[in-house]
């Protein structure tokens, strides 16, 4: 049996070459053929693949957005934490100032009551057995640790104080402070002197040098009738 698509049979297979290329013709003047209305991409892409690279796309955008965000409200509350955290290091550093200054006090109040004296050195603190300090504090105001003595009695015109007797201490800093100490705002005011009554407070005990520069010395006389 000869069928209709056969090569054998002319007249069948010219038949429906005509009936499929008349159809095919007819699809693509109407616009319904294969492929109409989509735009094949150049990579080879399909459809719902270039939509997921869109949707991808407009994925990072926003994230990239909502960092950029994020890092300028966090920026700004840095700016505004900036200066408390800078007052709250400064604190912290004041009241250390306070606690090593009135230590290297009481240190060199305890040397004068052992000894009779008062040193000559800092380093003195360190050698009276019973030890009169947990260890030789610094200045924590200033790069170098060292702190400005205040002697029992006056430097001469050079203000070399080597040798003198060392009745406290003070921070070389000139800087202002946050909180008051005795009075004072300056760091290199606040005075930790051994000189001082047994409870710690400035009094009759400080040496005249400590008030007005002059000497310790005192006259015979003082307080008879």
């Amino acid at each position: 049996m000869i069928k209709d698509g056969d090569k054998s049979n002319p007249a069948g297979f010219f038949r429906n070459w005509d009936f499929h290329s008349q159809r095919g013709r007819r699809a693509s003047l109407s616009g319904r053929g294969p492929g109409h209305g989509v735009v094949q991409p150049f990579n080879g892409m399909g459809p719902k693949a270039q939509f997921g690279l869109h949707a991808h796309s407009g994925q990072r955008g926003f994230i990239l957005a909502l960092l950029l965000g994020m890092m300028t409200i966090m920026g700004i509350f840095l700016m505004k934490a900036v200066p408390s955290v800078i007052v709250e290091v400064q604190r912290g550093a004041e009241a250390e100032l306070i606690f090593r200054g009135e230590a290297m006090a009481r240190g060199i109040r305890l040397y004068q009551a052992k000894t009779g004296t008062y040193p000559k050195r800092l380093e003195d603190l360190m050698k009276v057995r019973p030890p009169v300090l947990r260890k030789l504090y610094r200045d924590p105001m200033t790069e170098n640790g060292e702190w400005d003595l205040v002697t029992a009695v006056a430097a001469g015109a050079s203000g070399n104080k080597t040798g003198l007797p060392i009745a406290g201490v003070r921070s070389h800093s000139q800087r202002d402070s946050i909180k008051m100490y005795r009075g004072r705002t300056i760091y290199s005011d606040w005075v930790f002197s051994a000189a001082d009554n047994i409870l710690g407070l400035p009094g009759t005990g400080i040496p005249a040098v400590l008030k007005s520069g002059s000497s310790t010395t005192t006259s015979p006389n003082v307080g008879k009738k």
